[in-house]
């Protein structure tokens, strides 16, 4: 599935959301690059498309970004 917008900025596209079954567990394994906004993109894709949320694990890099855990406790991610 093509969004001819971020395929724009960035040239990252999301493929095999077929293939993501609607119910059970399932593990995804991604690379992403310095900016996070290819990984917010491909769990909204996920989440559109086959109704599933996401869980993630991240390194303890993450937390040390300024403002990052003040934005995900105020979203109750943590």
């Amino acid at each position: 599935m093509k969004s001819k917008f971020f395929l724009f900025f960035s040239g990252y596209e999301v493929e095999g959301l077929e293939r993501i079954p609607t119910s059970g567990p399932v593990l995804i394994v991604f690379y992403h690059g310095a900016l996070p906004i290819d990984f917010y993109y491909l769990f909204a894709k996920i989440w559109l498309y086959r109704n599933r949320r996401v869980r993630v694990v991240a390194d303890k890099f993450v937390f040390k970004i300024p403002g990052m855990i003040f934005h995900l406790s105020t979203k109750n991610y943590l």
